[in-house]
């Protein structure tokens, strides 16, 4: 599972530390493409959550009255981080080059992205791209290139996750 390095919200988060008196919000983006993929991002919400984190994916839904683009919108708008899993597949839906059957979730949530961080004159308080063990910074979306991107990678202990995460409430 991958451990959490601690840091600092930066200056100008839309939920700065002050105000946080619950446990930070994490929403993960990510490409369901594979089911060993699946099962890492599931593993990395996991890990989250039993450092006090409240990761939201979608495998955790059983039901949705109100559909999956309402769900995925108030998942990124509730968010104090998004997690942009970057894959190859992941680019390929963000930047609407995919099969047109396939990635309609990440389609939706790009255009979120995008939008929150043009709205923000891109100013980027919140979105974090991730590339999973054996990633590419390649695959990192246009719109999330100029930001930091982190890591995770395996090792004899497990996988290792080096990011940007506030684990504390204060």
């Amino acid at each position: 599972m991958p451990p959490i390095i601690h840091c600092e919200r930066p200056a100008g988060h839309p939920h700065p530390q002050a105000m946080i008196d619950r446990p930070p919000r994490v929403f993960i983006s990510y490409a369901q493409e594979t089911e060993d993929h699946s099962a890492w991002v599931l593993a990395l919400a996991n890990r989250l959550r039993a450092e006090g984190v409240e990761a939201v994916i979608d495998h955790y839904v059983t039901w949705l009255e109100q559909g999956w683009r309402p769900w995925m919108s108030e998942q990124i708008k509730q968010a104090d981080w998004v997690l942009v899993v970057c894959t190859e597949d992941y680019r390929k839906r963000f930047d609407g080059n995919a099969a047109e059957e396939s990635g309609r979730g990440v389609r939706w949530e790009s255009q979120y992205i995008t939008q929150a961080l043009y709205d923000d004159k891109f100013s980027n308080k919140r979105f974090v791209p991730v590339l999973p063990p054996a990633g590419d910074e390649r695959f990192i979306p246009l719109p999330l290139k100029d930001y930091c991107s982190f890591s995770a990678y395996s090792t004899q202990s497990g996988h290792r996750f080096h990011g940007k995460l506030d684990t504390h409430s204060t």
